[in-house]
């Protein structure tokens, strides 16, 4: 037998804790406030993942951080062009 290991990020308990509370609000019969909050929800996720990928290629761990920052520098200098 195989136990699933659960992830740990930052990220993944965060959503662990906020499932949680979603069900609170389910159970009380507050499906638009859980909706509304879902909505919230991913676009923080969408944010927080784009900001670690970010990191990640300033900091040169990201696998094509180089090449990612060539083309940013070159559409920033041709933005007028």
């Amino acid at each position: 037998m195989t136990t699933k290991k659960t992830c740990e990020c930052r990220l993944c308990k965060q959503r662990e804790e906020f499932v949680s509370q979603l069900n609170i609000l389910r159970k009380h019969g507050l499906d638009d406030s859980v909706k509304y909050f879902e909505d919230i929800y991913l676009e923080l996720m969408n944010i927080g993942m784009d900001n670690d990928v970010n990191k990640s290629i300033i900091e040169g761990s990201w696998p094509t951080a180089d090449l990612n920052i060539k083309y940013a520098r070159e559409r920033y200098e041709n933005r007028n062009n």
